[in-house]
């Protein structure tokens, strides 16, 4: 394998520096003064001796420790399974790996090039142990370096994934805590110990918000807008206030078109479904009913305008504010207008049918008004209200000095004697709450304008096509299936007017059905009675040309069901054999054309069972389609939609598509971008040259600066 950066660490200097013998010091090279000693003790001959094997053994260690550096900087650096190239889970355990393979190395080169005597040997040592403290050191840093960069890769990972399985959860607001649960044990249990809690709460609070934020506009984008709402008022503390007032307009718009909508379907209702006659009731819809499902958060906007504004008995502005005043002003925002004071707005609420008594019978929604009574002792009860209205007498009507809304939370929002304009627990009024003003449901008449009636008629009439498209389609099913039965008859060889009859009699309770069905049995006994066994008769017969023409009609889509094909059919009075013949020729050309079962099947015992891959295909599919019968005008087979589709994909190890095809688009496969640069990360591999080659999925290959991956790295940890 090419060993990448390697360069020879060794040089010996032998000439400069000669070597000196193994003593008890672990400095191999020295200054030879030893060796000066022994020259004189041994003499000129024994000396030279000696200096010719010092210069071998210098050779000798000099190459094995090239060799040894060789052989390590395989080990560490090699471009497919260098320890050094390893990356995240991958690189566990490189150290331990180093450490033998690095001893194996050692005993191999010095078993297979230095002489065995102990000097060579200690010399190769000291030379080895120097670089191999250097590379352990590298090696072991590196590896937790990995072993963070794996654990966050993974953090990010289960992160996405429960963002994206909240949004399954959209209906159920306790499932989405639980996620959210799950969100911060992970984001604690892998970060606190590094980051600290502080750093844990800032992180979870992000991710809370993204989340709730995806989970509601999940609910929007269904159409579920309760849902939406309910996830507002579990959560929408949770999200930016801009965000917030976002949702809160779009769902009061999205209650506007709901309310049109059910209008528009009363009034096609009231026209009989009859296109003609709706011009004629739409002087009866001026007007439409919306619920106030915004009004709650409109008064809860007031709140938060006026939050921490101190209690002033009748004060009205942000000076100083009473109870009543307060809530006056969060239900004016809310487009509800009441009276003035605490007990007068109780009246209000009788008089107008909106007052619920504290009778357990009722749950109070946010927004409603709450009546609370005993919080001044100088006012009197009276149910009397004309009583209570005489500025001369200290008389509360029935008791109530007191009054507030309730939050989405349950709580109560209030002006209080103490803290002002603050939230409480509902249970501070414990045995002293005597009933709500049910103005978080108040439903209100809102004029059309121009716009909207024309907007208004557009859907009366939409609902009036489908009403009749829906009845045309039922009826033809009525009369394929009583079709069938006439040709298994003619099939059968059933030549008896009365029981190709008794088929149509089964429709008697549906005129329309009956009459084409009668029809169709009058076409059948012709057929019969001529001898041809259903099979065909001059009478009505298609002519070959005129085949031809339905078939080019098939061939090009003109049909765009089979319910069409069958209308023409029956206008053209024909044949039951040329009937049954188009229509089987019809049915083939479709499932030639859109097996998709069969295309899946095929597809994935190719390619992969991953659903992206069937899905960017099926797009695929039909984009090709399309271009060939706008270029051919009919329909492809099979066999060149399934050709196509393996020209535009191939079988790499990784059953990516490749990066030139037109189903590269990562997000037709549903793969998010977060997902994709976490597999990019580990997938990445060091080039030994300061630079890292970073291969993406779709089959993108980015190579980049060292310091630009780990800030790549760090950017998909945080996000």
């Amino acid at each position: 394998m090419k060993a990448i950066g390697y360069q020879p660490s060794v040089g010996l200097n032998v000439g400069s520096t000669p070597a000196r013998q193994a003593s008890g010091d672990t400095n191999v090279y020295g200054n030879g003064s030893g060796y000066t000693a022994l020259g004189r003790g041994l003499g000129i001959v024994q000396a030279t001796i000696e200096k010719e094997r010092e210069e071998d053994m210098v050779a000798d260690v000099t190459a094995a420790k090239n060799e040894y550096d060789k052989r390590v900087s395989e080990l560490l650096y090699n471009e497919e399974n260098g320890l050094m190239n390893r990356k995240l889970g991958n690189a566990r355990g490189i150290g331990e790996e180093y450490e033998k393979e690095e001893m194996k190395i050692r005993q191999e080169v010095m078993s297979e090039m230095l002489p065995k005597y102990e000097k060579a040997h200690i010399a190769f040592t000291n030379l080895a142990d120097k670089d191999n403290t250097r590379n352990f050191s590298n090696v072991r840093n590196y590896s937790l370096e990995q072993k963070k960069a794996y654990r966050d890769v993974n953090f990010t990972n289960a992160i996405n994934f429960q963002m994206e399985n909240a949004q399954h959860y959209y209906k159920d607001p306790t499932a989405v805590q639980e996620v959210l649960d799950n969100i911060e044990l992970m984001t604690r249990s892998t970060h606190v110990t590094e980051m600290g809690e502080e750093w844990c709460r800032a992180k979870y609070d992000e991710y809370e918000a993204k989340l709730v934020s995806a989970v509601i506009e999940t609910a929007i984008a269904n159409g579920d807008n309760d849902a939406a709402r309910n996830l507002l008022s579990v959560f929408g503390d949770k999200v930016p206030p801009a965000v917030l007032n976002k949702y809160r307009k779009g769902l009061l718009e999205s209650d506007k078109d709901d309310a049109m909508l059910t209008a528009a379907e009363q009034a096609a209702q009231k026209a009989g479904y009859d296109i003609t006659q709706v011009d004629a009731i739409l002087d009866d819809y001026t007007t439409i009913e919306v619920a106030e499902g915004g009004t709650y958060y409109k008064m809860e906007e007031a709140y938060d305008d006026m939050k921490g504004t101190p209690y002033l008995w009748g004060g009205t502005s942000k000076n100083g504010i009473d109870c009543s005043a307060f809530t006056q002003k969060a239900a004016a925002a809310g487009g509800v207008n009441i009276p003035r004071t605490s007990d007068a707005q109780l009246h209000w609420a009788e008089e107008n049918g909106l007052f619920a008594p504290n009778d357990g019978k009722y749950t109070p929604q946010a927004g409603d008004l709450v009546f609370i009574t005993g919080t001044d002792a100088k006012f009197k009860p009276t149910n009397s209200w004309k009583e209570s209205q005489d500025p001369n007498k200290n008389l509360a009507y029935k008791g109530v000095t007191h009054v507030a809304f309730v939050s989405k939370n349950g709580t109560l929002y209030q002006a209080g004697s103490s803290k002002g304009v603050s939230e409480v627990p509902m249970s501070a009024f414990q045995g002293k709450i005597m009933g709500y003003g049910k103005i978080g449901t108040i439903k209100k008449s809102i004029p059309m304008s121009a716009t909207e009636k024309d907007a208004f008629r557009n859907k009366v009439l939409a609902i009036c096509r489908q009403k009749e498209s829906i009845e045309n389609e039922r009826i033809q099913n009525r009369i394929n299936s009583a079709e069938d039965a006439l040709w298994e008859l003619a099939e059968a060889g059933v030549t008896d007017p009365r029981q190709f009859e008794a088929v149509a009699k089964r429709y008697a309770d549906d005129p329309e059905v009956y009459r084409q069905v009668k029809k169709l049995a009058a076409g059948y006994v012709r057929s019969t009675s001529s001898g041809s066994g259903g099979t065909g008769g001059s009478a009505g017969g298609l002519s070959k040309d005129m085949k031809a023409v339905i078939k080019d009609g098939i061939d090009v889509g003109a049909y765009n069901n089979e319910n069409e094909l069958l209308q023409e059919l029956s206008d053209g009075e024909v044949s039951p054999a040329d009937r049954r013949e188009m229509l089987q020729y019809y049915r083939k050309a479709q499932k030639d054309a859109f097996d998709w079962a069969s295309l899946k099947k095929d597809f994935q015992r190719e390619f992969g069972k991953n659903e992206g891959y069937w899905h960017g295909a099926k797009a695929a599919a039909e984009d090709f389609i399309q271009d060939y019968v706008d270029k051919h005008k009919r329909k492809p087979s099979y066999s060149q939609i399934y050709e196509a589709l393996a020209n535009a994909a191939v079988k790499p190890k990784s059953s990516w598509w490749t990066s030139d095809s037109s189903l590269a688009d990562y997000e037709r496969m549903g793969i998010s971008n977060a997902t994709m640069r976490a597999m990019g990360i580990s997938n990445a591999r060091e080039n030994g040259d300061g630079t890292v080659t970073v291969s993406y999925p779709n089959g993108i290959v980015e190579k980049m600066e060292k310091d630009e991956f780990d800030a790549l790295v760090k950017r998909n940890q945080e996000e």
